[in-house]
């Protein structure tokens, strides 16, 4: 069964006034895009060299987001910029999974989900996926499942494997200190600048 999850995106938050449909369908798999559902003609979402564009139906890139973030869910909030007037204007937008239902019968790709979430998403639901490294079936949480007898573990982009949930945060301070922080002080700068 196809799992859901990945397949279908919300935008929301503050547009700047800018219209940005706010329903997205997975397009193409390779590579990653996705257009705009309800418009007579789509807007769409892909990845680009140092980050990703949102182009009208006219092909104009009316979207763009400066990130190494693999998935649009994973690319922070302060680093979409919008087209307003000819020029683009930093946004408060995000991207999210419109369902997170998934099980050891409906895991998702880490390709839907997006490669590098667990280094930006803290996960409370275990989320049930396919490892990248051996294309085995396994779970996110920190505790054992119901369908499995094992600890889940979550995919590091950086390290291209998993590692355990139990010792998720670590791994991050001690293997990616300066990730964390390098999200935090962009998301003051970018806060600072939208309050003057």
């Amino acid at each position: 069964m196809q799992p859901l999850m990945g397949r279908f995106l919300h935008a929301c938050g503050d547009t700047q006034g800018v219209f940005l449909p706010d329903t997205w369908q997975l397009e193409t798999m390779n590579p990653l895009t996705y257009r705009s559902i309800g418009q007579v003609d789509p807007y769409r979402m892909f990845a680009v060299t140092g980050g990703w564009h949102i182009e009208d139906p006219y092909e104009c890139v009316i979207g763009h987001a400066s990130s190494c973030s693999k998935h649009p869910t994973t690319v922070h909030s302060c680093e979409w910029t919008l087209l307003k007037d000819d020029n683009y204007v930093y946004s408060d937008i995000v991207f999210k999974h419109s369902t997170w239902d998934t099980s050891t019968d409906s895991p998702v790709q880490m390709e839907l989900l997006g490669n590098d979430f667990f280094m930006h998403h803290k996960v409370t639901k275990p989320i049930w996926f396919v490892n990248p490294e051996d294309g085995t079936i396994i779970h996110s949480g920190s505790k054992r499942q119901r369908d499995c007898d094992e600890p889940g573990k979550r995919y590091c982009s950086e390290c291209r494997k998993c590692f355990s949930s139990n010792n998720w945060t670590t791994h991050m301070t001690t293997c990616h200190p300066t990730f964390a922080k390098a999200q935090d002080s962009l998301t003051d700068l970018v806060m600072n600048a939208l309050s003057t």
